[in-house]
């Protein structure tokens, strides 16, 4: 993807990350993320393929946002500690960001996990094998 495409994908997620969290999923539709982005309908649909696609990507946004915190934590010598800071984090992304939470983890999608799921179930059985 080429640079001026990959700014134009980041802006319009940007935008609806911030309508999801406003407003929740409810309000988050394609019109109403092209309107707020200053797009055509049609540039959203080129980029994403339809709500489902938005609503994917936004999810993985979400991810790399919560795997990003998630990172910082360095290890401390006590595994149980470890896991509670670990624990709080996730906590606390939950209760900053409830909107991205749901979408994150929700079951509206059964089976369809955003990649980056994948990573921070990892990290949670790297903590637990310590």
């Amino acid at each position: 993807m080429d640079d001026a495409k990959t700014r134009g994908r980041r802006q319009i997620l940007e935008v609806a990350a911030e309508l999801l969290e406003r407003e929740g999923a409810q309000a988050l539709s394609t019109r109403a993320v092209a309107a707020a982005a200053g797009i055509r309908a049609a540039s959203l649909y080129q980029l994403f393929g339809d709500k489902d696609g938005l609503l994917s990507a936004l999810a993985i946004h979400a991810f790399d946002l919560y795997l990003a915190q998630k990172h910082t934590l360095t290890p401390s010598g006590d595994p149980v500690d470890d896991m509670r800071r670990g624990w709080d984090m996730h906590v606390d992304f939950g209760l900053k960001h409830p909107a991205f939470y749901l979408l994150m983890y929700g079951t509206d999608r059964p089976g369809r996990r955003p990649p980056a799921a994948r990573e921070a179930q990892e990290l949670l059985m790297t903590f637990l094998t310590r």
